[in-house]
């Protein structure tokens, strides 16, 4: 065997790759005496038997021998099957380190284990997490925002006494086994509609951060209440404050100096490096206003420019080039048929491709709740209600040369939606990007992005109606407009994607409870962790919640089939059977999940224990407050309960969600913790030589780099 040619044949791979696969099972049996048997050449391991084989080929023959686990920590091997993945990989900080020549074996296997188990594990009817583990975050986390692919996490936090607020970076994924606090900007008051991207500032990439924050319009205000107090969407001293958003810009060369998870850990250098770096937080732009302010976001046009776009209440959108270019502040002209109504924009988005606005937009009042029940009470019998009118639009973003307010009409819209006194009230709409930089991208997931431009991921607007229990929601899937027919050569060949309004397409429709119903939306708020193919709906008590301290008595995912884009025959049989998740399943799970030097936690689950979660769910469904959350059908599913301890669910103050890696965080009221719930496998090396202990470096400022060295 240790002759045989390097130059096989297709036929001489598969017995090869056969031969490998059958000697798993008795390896296995002889671990003893196997492991240290050569099975062929490295080289014709490498080069010829492991290119023929998958993913889950090349976690099962690992098990095989030490000689076949060596081999297949190859970093050539995982970077050959990346190239060749039709996968949808999760995305990964957009510099150099994380390109195809530099990216490391583990970082590309990890890449790849999610893509296979985080679909296999939504798909299941009681998803279970792969891994709990937790952040010590050192401050009371407000609120938290997630950078898609699990590298990095930004917090509001708080320290107790003096009371100071701050936005912290967090690394989430160092030694891919822990987290830490890495970079701290103090702020002046309390930040809140806290938002965080990969963005490319004058072609450096970082993380854009962008959040809402309020200020006394005078010095002598501050005697009469405290700001920091107020809930973000209140309007209460509304004549006493000003609204402030802040944009700012972290470069991640800075944080990657710091941090090499391929390299043995050193205090010292460490040090020397955080002391040697400029502030890590670079301010880019400061929106003022006397109006509310909410909603930020921050991403890359269609020319590859980063903007802000803020919503100035009740319908003004305030945006501004984040590169120092012009700006604008956009007023929406009044629906045509509704002029004499008041107007407001409930929430909007911004969509990169075609270079819009998408806004959901009232016209009509939005009255105290309290009235609108006295009202009810006191309407005669039979009398029909109409208004407030809510429907969705597009809007050209337009620049002026000075910056100047610009009154622009909606390029397109959908029909229009008579509530009849069913008022909304909460809309979110999530973004179509998937969050990496579009603009100055050098890492593995530009390099393998087809050229010709690729299918936008479907919109989706859910909205929280007064009188509807659970929530409503509606999707706008792109539309492919296929190449013109020119005889210009040079012309793109490739067809496009646009999102269309049309005014003939109903727009989301709120049935409001059947009489006698209605006090089943005093029990339970619903709530949505925005997703553009997997959401998470969940549950508060209204009863005994703060807005900060609260109890969730239902998670779980939202399956779709469209969000998911999956084909109808395929999403079927995965509907009808979604109770009984195959043993194979999760064993074959628990396998690609396996590495080298640390397994994961065992999971049983098999089909009895899984069959008896759903009915244990089913029984639950009431008093969790997830009957008739979402209509089930073959298509669309609410997953029962996330399999979560109690004591995870109580006293959150923040809960955030990453639909690419599958990964949930909770904050607490009650403790300093983060507690991170992965739902997708990912392998983990050997624990270091140190202990997980941290401490702060003497001599840093508030507003540097924070050094976090573990002491052994």
């Amino acid at each position: 065997m240790g002759q045989l040619s390097s130059s096989l044949n297709n036929t001489d791979q598969r017995i090869a790759k056969s031969f490998i696969l059958t000697h798993k099972m008795t390896a296995l049996g002889h671990a003893a005496q196997n492991a240290t048997q050569r099975i062929l050449n490295d080289d014709i391991i490498l080069d010829n038997i492991l290119p023929d084989l998958n993913l889950e080929d090349i976690v099962s023959v690992r098990q095989v021998s030490n000689q076949l686990r060596r081999c297949s920590n190859e970093p050539a091997v995982w970077k050959r099957v990346l190239t060749h993945t039709e996968r949808q990989l999760p995305p990964v900080p957009p510099t150099e380190r994380y390109s195809l020549a530099n990216i490391s074996q583990i970082e590309a296997e990890r890449l790849l284990t999610r893509s296979l188990s985080l679909p296999k594990r939504w798909d299941q009817h009681r998803p279970q997490h792969f891994r709990r583990w937790e952040i010590e975050a050192q401050r009371k986390v407000l609120e938290m925002a997630l950078l898609p692919g699990g590298h990095y996490l930004v917090a509001t936090v708080a320290d107790r006494n003096p009371m100071r607020y701050c936005i912290e970076v967090y690394t989430s994924d160092f030694n891919y086994s822990m987290g830490f606090p890495v970079a701290r900007l103090t702020t002046p008051s309390k930040a809140f509609h806290l938002r965080a991207k990969y963005l490319s500032i004058h072609g450096r990439p970082g993380i854009a951060i962008a959040y809402i924050r309020r200020n006394y319009r005078r010095e002598s205000f501050k005697d009469e209440f405290d700001i920091n107090r107020l809930a973000p969407d209140s309007d209460w001293f509304s004549a006493k404050v000003k609204y402030e958003c802040a944009v700012m810009h972290v470069p991640l060369q800075s944080l990657e100096l710091l941090f090499d998870n391929d390299k043995p850990w050193d205090p010292k250098e460490y040090r020397t490096r955080a002391l040697q770096q400029d502030r890590p937080f670079q301010v880019l732009t400061e929106i003022t206003s006397r109006a509310r302010m909410s909603n930020p976001i921050i991403d890359e046009d269609r020319n590859g420019i980063p903007l802000v776009a803020v919503l100035k209440h009740p319908d003004r959108i305030v945006y501004k080039n984040l590169d120092g270019g012009l700006g604008c502040t956009m007023y929406c002209a009044p629906h045509p048929s509704y002029q004499n109504f008041a107007h407001a924009i409930m929430a909007f988005t911004f969509v990169p491709s075609q270079h819009q606005f998408l806004l959901v937009r009232r016209a009509g009042e939005d009255p105290d709740p309290l009235q609108v029940a006295a009202d009810l009470a006191d309407l005669p019998p039979g009398e029909i209600l109409t208004g407030p009118y809510y429907f969705a639009e597009l809007y050209d973003v337009k620049y002026t040369i000075d910056g100047a307010s610009l009154t622009c009409d909606a390029a397109s819209r959908t029909a229009v939606h008579d509530a009849g006194w069913n008022f909304w009230h909460k809309v979110w709409i999530t973004q179509p990007g998937m969050g990496a930089a579009l603009k100055n991208d050098v890492s593995v997931r530009a390099e393998l992005q087809p050229t010709s431009p690729t299918k936008p991921l479907p919109i989706t607007i859910f909205v929280q109606a007064d009188r509807s229990y659970g929530l409503v929601f509606s999707t706008f899937f792109p539309e492919p407009i296929p190449a013109s027919s020119t005889s210009n050569a040079d012309a793109d060949p490739s067809t496009r994607y646009i999102y269309i309004l049309s005014e003939d397409d109903p727009f989301i429709e709120t049935e409001p409870l059947p009489e006698g119903m209605e006090s089943l939306n005093d029990l339970y708020e619903h709530r949505i962790l925005l997703g553009s193919t997997r959401p998470v709906i969940y549950t508060v008590p209204r009863q005994g919640s703060k807005a900060r301290s609260f109890q969730v008595r239902m998670l779980g995912g939202v399956w779709d089939e469209g969000l998911l884009d999956k084909p109808p025959a395929t999403v079927e049989a995965q509907a009808v059977g979604s109770q009984d998740v195959p043993a194979n399943d999760a064993a074959h799970d628990e396998e690609v999940n396996d590495h080298d030097e640390e397994p994961e936690e065992d999971v049983d689950e098999g089909n009895e224990d899984n069959e008896e979660d759903a009915d244990e769910g089913s029984e639950d469904n009431e008093e969790d407050g997830q009957s008739d959350v979402l209509e089930e059908s073959s298509r669309i599913r609410v997953s029962h309960q996330f399999n979560l301890e109690l004591a995870d669910l109580d006293h959150v103050s923040a809960v955030a969600w990453d639909e690419t890696i599958g990964r949930l965080c909770i904050g607490y009221a009650n403790s300093t913790r983060i507690a991170v719930f992965d739902f997708a496998g990912a392998p983990i090396p050997a624990r270091l030589w140190y202990d997980s202990f941290c401490f702060l470096l003497p001599g840093m400022s508030a507003d540097t780099v924070h050094i976090f060295v573990f002491a052994p």
